[in-house]
């Protein structure tokens, strides 16, 4: 095992920047949450400028 020793002023830092980390992780995650409505697939031919067929297409291939 092997054990790194790091000065308290970086552990602090590296600890602070992790905490703001995972606040702009909920964040994100919790702007989502409220979202309930589903776009159908003519909704995402037309957003994407793309034919039903090719959004098939993508789905197919997992794209």
């Amino acid at each position: 095992m092997e054990i790194t020793a790091i000065e308290k002023k970086t552990f602090e830092a590296m600890q602070q920047r992790f905490e703001m980390f995972t606040k702009q992780v909920k964040t994100l995650c919790g702007e989502n949450q409220d979202k309930e409505k589903w776009l159908t697939g003519n909704d995402i031919c037309r957003l994407l400028h793309i034919s039903p067929r090719t959004l098939q297409a993508y789905r197919d291939n997992g794209t």
